[in-house]
């Protein structure tokens, strides 16, 4: 491959080196000092430079291909940019997503505020206690405040348990009407009624009447259930009526106030792990119930003043756990109780006949052997 330089002089700069032969004009540069270029000369050198120039094309083949290469290096360099930028676009829109989450949670309750339950909501109302929850979601409530949820006489039906699992859930009380909890009426006629999620502090619950189904399909649902290392306040005010079993607790269910367990299943058990108490406050009756009423399964149940009364079954029993009874009444008709475990009755009267199969404190004080142990009762009994 040959490539041909060329230069090109001006007119006059050409006419001015020839006549330099007339005019004895001396040039310097390149030319010896005081040297005379003649015409001829100067087209010679012209000539010279007009001279084809010899290129390798071996070389310019690799500079080719190694410019090649560098464009081919390029393009992915700005494919590797792009994907770059579109992951990064990416992190950006999820971070400004996380932020504006982030910023509607911290939305800070700072004082006592009031969130009404309406059969018929008005404007910033909600019509079920689970929507009430719902709108606290994302919300910080700030030590030392208090939410209150007002649900107001109603009847309210719902197709799922209401779950109570707010991190602050401690701070939200749900009252209803504490002096006639039967105008305000929460239907769970196919789920459990209200669900403390595992390792969640409620509140209070007080003046609602909570509603099963289980007489109409015979289904096992529980009315209030505390689960693992979770604990709630069954207050002032609260029935639980109809259901498979009224309250189970895996956690710590404190019971306040009037509280009645009716005309269900089965009445109250304190699960494995689990606690059931009575406040010094307590009413408790959990009475009309077609299976017992009083259980530890596993649990600790310690209950005074309380009337426990069961329809022609037993009225209490302890299946591996601990059943205190203190200054309390427990009928059954033609009952027996009988499982294993611990069993105090101090102070409490005993009305029907009870067969009783579990360690009783009033025999192991005497020195008795809990393995051989029977007892029965006849009609009333004060141990």
């Amino acid at each position: 491959m040959k490539i041909y330089a060329s230069i090109l002089l001006g007119s006059l700069a050409f006419s001015g080196l020839a006549n330099a032969q007339e005019t004895g004009l001396t040039l310097p540069h390149q030319f010896e000092a005081n040297t005379v270029i003649s015409a001829e000369a100067m087209n010679e050198q012209f000539e010279a430079l007009k001279a084809p120039v010899e290129l390798n094309t071996s070389d310019i083949n690799a500079h080719v291909e190694r410019l090649d290469a560098l464009e081919m290096q390029m393009a992915e360099m700005m494919s590797e940019l792009s994907a770059r930028d579109a992951a990064v676009e990416q992190l950006n829109d999820r971070l400004y997503e996380a932020e504006t989450r982030l910023a509607a949670f911290q939305e800070r309750i700072e004082t006592r505020e009031v969130i009404v339950v309406s059969a018929e909501p008005e404007e910033g109302e909600y019509a079920r206690l689970d929507l009430a929850l719902a709108s606290l979601e994302e919300r910080l409530i700030l030590p030392g405040h208090q939410v209150t949820i007002r649900v107001q006489a109603g009847t309210y039906v719902h197709a799922a348990p209401v779950v109570i699992d707010h991190p602050q859930s401690a701070q939200i009380d749900i009252i209803g009407d504490v002096n006639a909890p039967d105008r305000v009426r929460l239907f769970f006629e196919e789920s459990d009624g209200i669900v403390v999620a595992s390792k969640t502090q409620a509140g209070t619950l007080s003046g609602m009447t909570l509603e099963g189904g289980w007489s109409d399909n015979n289904e096992i649902h529980t009315g209030v259930h505390c689960d693992f290392s979770s604990s709630v306040i069954i207050g002032d005010g609260m029935v639980i009526h109809d259901f498979g079993l009224g309250v189970s607790s895996k956690g710590d269910t404190l019971i306040g106030g009037r509280v009645d367990i009716v005309e269900g299943r089965s009445g109250i058990s304190a699960r494995v792990d689990g606690m059931v108490g009575t406040l010094p406050d307590a009413d408790f009756r959990v009475v009309d119930n077609h299976a017992w009423s009083l259980r530890a399964d596993g649990g600790t149940l310690f209950v005074t003043n309380t009337t426990a009364r069961s329809v022609g079954v037993p009225v209490f029993g302890s299946s591996g756990g601990k059943l205190i009874v203190h200054n309390s009444t427990l009928e059954g008709s033609g009952s027996s109780a009988q499982g294993y475990g611990l069993l105090d009755l101090s102070g409490s009267e005993l009305i029907g006949q009870f067969q009783i199969w579990v360690p009783y404190l009033a025999d192991l004080a005497a020195g008795g052997n809990p393995r051989e142990y029977f007892r029965y009762f006849d009609h009333t009994h004060t141990p």
